[in-house]
């Protein structure tokens, strides 16, 4: 098995590449640096042995091993384009926000999407995270990277997916597995303090 996640290196796709690669599994990560945090990310994995780094898909090609396609879309449009593309041919996991839940419709091509919450987690930007974190309800990006995970041990599962927020747990839950590990309010203070640790390394840089 081997992971292709695309822009790799926006905040919440670098967490999906650092979980894979951790999980001892080959990670190509596609995608352009554009900006000194994004140089940083890459400076935290770019010499890791299980690590590749692509600027476009059309790069590189996959084995004969089951490849699984990590990728954050905005629109169902955009899921659309990226899946039609087949660049390159795997499992896809997409994955939206919640919004476009009215819009999406099943999956034609046996991708998997994901309706994900409002989420924080580190290395998000101090603008993103303020407005973000405004939310009654947020899901932490480990967690959410770690229901992810699961979903790709797994022979059966469903092609639409979603998180819903259980009040009395104060967590989410996808279809019946609880997956959070942190309250709203623990997310957003784990944020708070990552910040604190390195406004003076990676939140400065701009």
């Amino acid at each position: 098995m081997n992971v292709v996640v695309f822009n790799c290196f926006d905040w919440k796709e670098y967490h999906f590449v650092e979980k894979f690669i951790n999980e001892g599994i080959e990670v190509i990560g596609v995608g352009e640096i554009t900006d000194p945090q994004q140089e940083f990310l890459y400076s935290l994995i770019g010499r890791n042995a299980r690590f590749t780094w692509k600027n476009n898909p059309r790069e590189f090609t996959v084995g004969d091993s089951r490849t699984v396609v990590i990728s954050f879309q905005k629109s169902p449009s955009e899921m659309n384009e990226i899946v039609n593309s087949c660049l390159p041919k795997g499992e896809y996991y997409i994955l939206m926000e919640e919004k476009n839940r009215k819009k999406v419709e099943d999956p034609a091509h046996n991708e998997v999407v994901i309706l994900i919450p409002p989420t924080v987690g580190p290395w998000m930007s101090e603008e993103e995270f303020k407005k973000v974190s405004k939310n009654d309800t947020v899901l932490f990006v480990d967690d959410l990277v770690q229901s992810v995970y699961d979903l790709t041990q797994e022979k059966n599962k469903e092609n639409l997916l979603h998180f819903t927020y259980q009040e009395d747990t104060d967590g989410f839950c996808l279809g019946k597995r609880k997956v959070s590990t942190f309250s709203s309010d623990q997310a957003v203070q784990k944020v708070l303090n990552h910040i604190e640790q390195w406004k003076d390394i990676y939140y400065r840089l701009k």
